[in-house]
């Protein structure tokens, strides 16, 4: 497993068992490697697991690809196609 997939995997096991500390720490390494690691390949995938693993729209992991995504959305667009 890469870096991203493992704190995706700590938010979704924290948000099942109900550990909001281990929850809100997932998701602070999480924020903070992919506002670095947005431009490798890891982030897609990154992007598949936490849209696969959680339910919830309202999901604070969602929100912090969406956020990223945003804020680099030609980047990421020129590098698509």
């Amino acid at each position: 497993d890469d870096e991203l997939s493992k704190d995706v995997r700590v938010y979704q096991l924290a948000d099942y068992f109900e550990v909001n500390g281990l929850k809100d720490y997932a998701l602070q390494k999480f924020q903070a490697k992919i506002t670095k690691l947005w431009v490798s390949e890891v982030f897609v995938d990154c992007i598949r697991d936490v849209y696969r693993s959680t339910s919830d729209e309202k999901c604070k992991m969602r929100g912090a690809v969406v956020y990223v995504v945003h804020q680099h959305v030609s980047e990421l667009w020129g590098k698509a196609f």
